[in-house]
């Protein structure tokens, strides 16, 4: 039932009682909660200093609106190759001494306004696959992988860019998770993450973001003491956030659901009007 039938009801029934109500979407604090807004989602090399080094590939990553957040989700599937480049000068493939794995970003916009005490909770479930060689020397087979997942708020709107460093570097607040493989094969990671918002952050956020950067330990494709032996030998490299995905969600502090306050304003007017009733008789 509408705030307005609630009212049109229980003002038939006062008669000419004096009856003053406010209407639902007028009750501070009722349904009135800050959403997230989605502006870019991408995923592209990157180094463990905190820079996107490659261009970004926006079909590998997605977000679909869920409550008031979203459902953020992606892969990609790199090769060893992703270490090298053609060096003009030396005319030969040299290491990059600039890429250390990739990662994804997801962001954008609060549209409403943050309170103290809301919540900014993400919950993660992915997955990494890669394929490792045995190096020509195995003293220096340090394979394996780890990963950084960081959300977080900005004061200010972010958009991804090569050669940027990522929105985590510029954070008014935020939190993260972190996790390894020592060996190639399938792993799956889960778990959450919740950032509490205070007074000054509820003040000055205007964005979000979610990182996911993986840092991938390959000795035949990355820089290290076995250099003069490095080559590509077709390793490969995935992350996966599949439909189990990474839920970002804003949780408000001061939100009242809005059945319950129907039900709590419609049984106040009732009672005005009854008494309204009994007044008239």
């Amino acid at each position: 039932m509408s705030s307005n039938s609630l009212y049109e009801r229980a003002r038939r029934l006062a008669g000419n009682s004096a009856l003053v109500a406010l209407s639902l979407s007028a009750a501070p604090g009722i349904g009135q909660a800050a959403n997230l807004l989605h502006d870019y989602s991408a995923a592209a090399e990157y180094s463990n200093s905190g820079f996107f080094t490659g261009e970004f590939d926006e079909a590998a990553a997605d977000a679909t609106t869920q409550g008031t957040g979203f459902k953020l989700t992606g892969s990609k599937t790199a090769s060893d190759t992703m270490f090298w480049e053609w060096n003009n000068y030396y005319q030969l493939t040299l290491r990059k001494y600039d890429v250390t794995g990739f990662a994804f970003v997801w962001g954008g916009g609060i549209n409403g306004s943050l309170s103290d005490g809301d919540m900014l909770n993400t919950a993660y479930d992915f997955s990494i696959d890669f394929t490792h060689t045995t190096p020509t020397f195995p003293e220096y087979d340090y394979t394996g992988a780890q990963w950084r997942l960081v959300t977080g708020l900005l004061s200010d709107p972010y958009s991804p860019e090569q050669w940027q460093s990522g929105p985590d570097s510029n954070s008014l607040i935020s939190n993260e998770a972190w996790g390894s493989m020592n060996a190639a094969g399938q792993q799956q990671f889960q778990g959450s993450l919740e950032l509490s918002i205070d007074d000054w952050a509820a003040t000055s956020a205007t964005s979000w973001y979610v990182v996911l950067a993986v840092e991938w330990f390959d000795p035949l494709a990355r820089p290290g003491w076995e250099d003069t032996q490095g080559s590509m030998n077709g390793d490969t490299f995935t992350l996966t956030i599949p439909n189990q995905s990474i839920d970002v969600d804003l949780v408000s502090s001061t939100v009242v659901p809005l059945p319950a306050a129907a039900w709590l304003l419609g049984s106040g007017l009732l009672g005005l009007a009854s008494i309204g009733r009994r007044k008239q008789s």
